[in-house]
């Protein structure tokens, strides 16, 4: 295959062949073959760490996706590190002011969440949420988003009017580019 022949001519510790077998999971994932995904993205990760290094941009990436697929397998605990490691390498790669850190804070927030630790992901989905407002341009379809997963946090704490204030910008966010005839809508 075209993987065996590029892992050859450039070496199994390749950062081109990490970040193929990384994304050679999407695939996997989508097909419910979560096994084999994981020992993928496993081997990605330590490949990325071994040849890039701690601050480099593409081993947050490759924390976060090990992260996604841990929470898709059930594994949220073993989720949050990889989402702590990634924000934490976010940050170092591009500062605290970048769309990534966002995402990888909210990441961090939906693994708390799917643990039923909801007082610990609403401070997540919050300053997540306030570095994205800073960082995305207004209507930016991540803003609203994170701006949902602040009202199911919210919601669940009990706080129903934050929540339905949340959920409902949520809703202005994601619908206003679409139109409001517009079948998604």
């Amino acid at each position: 295959t075209a993987v065996v022949t590029l892992t050859r001519a450039l070496g199994a510790e390749s950062p081109r062949i990490a970040k193929m077998q990384d994304h050679r999971a999407i695939p996997l994932q989508r097909t419910g073959q979560l096994e084999e995904a994981l020992a993928l993205r496993v081997t990605s990760l330590a490949v990325t760490r071994r040849v890039l290094g701690a601050d480099h941009p593409n081993l947050a990436s490759a924390l976060n996706n090990l992260g996604s697929l841990y929470r898709l397998m059930g594994r949220s605990e073993d989720a949050i590190p990889m989402f702590q490691e990634a924000r934490d390498t976010f940050r170092r790669a591009h500062g605290d002011e970048h769309p990534l850190v966002a995402v990888a804070i909210n990441n961090l927030g939906k693994a708390y969440l799917d643990l039923g630790r909801v007082a610990e992901a609403e401070p997540h989905f919050t300053a997540g949420l306030a570095l994205a407002e800073r960082v995305f341009p207004a209507g930016h379809p991540t803003l609203g988003i994170l701006r949902a997963n602040l009202g199911l946090a919210l919601s669940g704490l009990g706080r129903s009017a934050e929540a339905e204030a949340a959920l409902l910008a949520a809703q202005a966010t994601i619908v206003a580019p679409l139109g409001a005839d517009h079948p998604r809508a």
